[in-house]
């Protein structure tokens, strides 16, 4: 390879490192292209589906997690003489919270088989994203509102998985991106009879 890339380091939200490379004026001789000039693409999408379901495994965990966080807040934290998990709105949240876990480890369970087919992962990570950030039902959202503004400090963990879900929702594209990429993906499939 000729010419070096440039690397430029930062921390993501959740406090992982990260870093962008820059590639300009570097050349690939022949000998170490992977497969084909030009051809490199089916393997990179390969690789990036395999990363995106991993994610999303790991978002699945991040969210079952977030919620017996929570749930175990809402059993020993009182307010006007009363258990948190004691009030029904709150009980109804948690519900939901707990489906919405489901929910998107179901749909991940389904779209694993097509992993490396461009439509499994894309589905599995459109729907882990979504279910991860929609507001009133994602794990992390709900977490940190029903612990209150102690929900973000660095003591509580919570803010540390909503932290998390943040960046998994925009690693290797976000749910805009891989829903995209899903309906492409899709299109492109034969209709059965």
């Amino acid at each position: 390879m000729h010419g070096k890339p440039r690397t430029r380091p930062y921390r993501t939200v959740d406090g992982h490192a990260a870093a962008d490379l820059v590639f300009a004026s570097v050349a690939v001789p022949d000998e170490a292209l992977l497969g084909s000039a030009g051809g490199a693409f089916a393997a990179i999408d390969a690789a990036v589906d395999a990363a995106t379901a991993a994610l999303c495994a790991e978002a699945v965990g991040a969210m079952e997690r977030a919620s017996e966080i929570t749930l175990e807040y809402l059993k020993t934290r009182e307010q006007f003489g009363q258990k948190f998990g004691k009030f029904q709105a709150l009980q109804h949240r948690m519900v939901d919270l707990f489906m919405e876990a489901e929910a998107v480890a179901l749909d991940y369970d389904r779209g694993d088989a097509d992993v490396g087919t461009g439509t499994g992962g894309d589905q599995a990570d459109a729907l882990a994203g979504e279910a991860a950030h929609r507001q009133g039902g994602a794990a992390g959202t709900q977490g940190v509102q029903l612990h209150g503004g102690m929900g973000m400090t660095e003591e509580y963990p919570i803010g540390h998985y909503y932290r998390r879900l943040l960046v998994i929702e925009t690693m290797f594209g976000n749910t805009a991106f891989h829903r995209t990429r899903l309906a492409r993906a899709l299109q492109a499939e034969p209709m059965s009879p």
